[in-house]
């Protein structure tokens, strides 16, 4: 019995033993296994540092790289907008001194054209003094040949030393005998009435012989003469140096001719309110009948 036991012990000891055996065999097996893998996940872990640690150096490569790329490209684009931003500044300069230059250039045209304008007037102005010198001096060998020059006479300017001359031409004319003196003189006359109403009107030998023509000299009035002989003769009898029959006489020819020309109403109606004893004057003379009419049409209060 006891042998028994003791087998039964043994035997249990022994596959105790052999289990423990195996079990310590398997673990062996185990950590290795263990270690292997572990050994590999170190391996793997290093391959993964080792490419991480590539690619991050790649990567800063690249980043370096494309640093150097865009300081350069930077570099040049900074070069090149410096070079336009110059070539713009200096094409505006340019078109600034251009526009300079050419408004010189005007000015300059425009002061020879002016000067040139000025020059051909005085030349003119010669021209024309020594033409009328030259035909004034023929006037006075041949006072007929008025007939020719007239025209020009009437549409030209004249200086004031050809009255006296022009004057002179029509009192000599008178006892020269000619036989058609009278219409020549009336030619004359009609000329230094256009160019000289004051000194005509105003000269007692010339308003003698200029009378009997007057009216159709009135008549050939353009309306700035009608209304500069008006205003002539209405200041001179203002200021006591017309008789009352030269005015009548030329307020009376400008109203028959000129029946609708309102500046020349206007002025007469302007002579009334300033001085009373000319209104009493035109208002106690029958020829101003008229006058009075188309003056009180427009300004009624002058006459109420």
């Amino acid at each position: 019995m006891r042998r028994f036991i003791y087998f039964v012990f043994v035997l249990v000891i022994s596959v105790q033993l052999c289990a423990e055996a195996s079990l310590t065999e398997k673990l062996k097996i185990h950590q290795m296994e263990v270690e292997n893998r572990i050994s590999k996940m170190e391996s793997q872990l290093q391959m993964q540092s080792s490419l991480f640690s590539n690619a991050n150096e790649t990567i800063g490569n690249m980043l370096s790289s494309g640093g150097l790329l865009l300081a350069f490209v930077g570099f040049f684009v900074s070069l090149y907008i410096t070079y336009m931003a110059n070539r713009v500044e200096n094409s505006a300069n340019r078109a600034e001194r251009l526009i300079l230059e050419v408004k010189q250039i005007n000015d300059t045209i425009l002061k020879v054209q002016q000067d040139i304008d000025a020059s051909m007037s005085l030349i003119y102005k010669k021209l024309q003094r020594e033409e009328f010198q030259n035909v004034l001096e023929r006037l006075e060998r041949i006072p007929q040949d008025i007939i020719h020059f007239q025209g020009l006479f009437l549409r030209t300017e004249f200086p004031e030393n050809y009255f006296h001359k022009l004057r002179k031409i029509i009192l000599d004319l008178e006892v020269s005998g000619y036989r058609h003196s009278r219409d020549v003189s009336a030619k004359y006359l009609q000329t230094l009435l256009q160019h000289y109403p004051d000194a005509t009107i105003s000269d007692d030998d010339l308003w003698e012989r200029s009378s009997p023509f007057m009216n159709e000299f009135v008549s050939a009035f353009y309306e700035q003469d009608a209304i500069k002989t008006s205003e002539i003769v209405l200041i001179k009898y203002r200021n006591g140096k017309l008789d009352s029959e030269r005015i009548s006489r030329i307020l009376e020819l400008v109203t028959a001719h000129f029946p609708n020309f309102n500046d020349f109403y206007r002025l007469v109606n302007q002579h009334c309110l300033e001085d009373k004893s000319f209104l009493e004057f035109i208002k106690a003379d029958p020829k101003f009948s008229t006058l009075i009419q188309r003056i009180a049409s427009r300004f009624p209060q002058t006459f109420a």
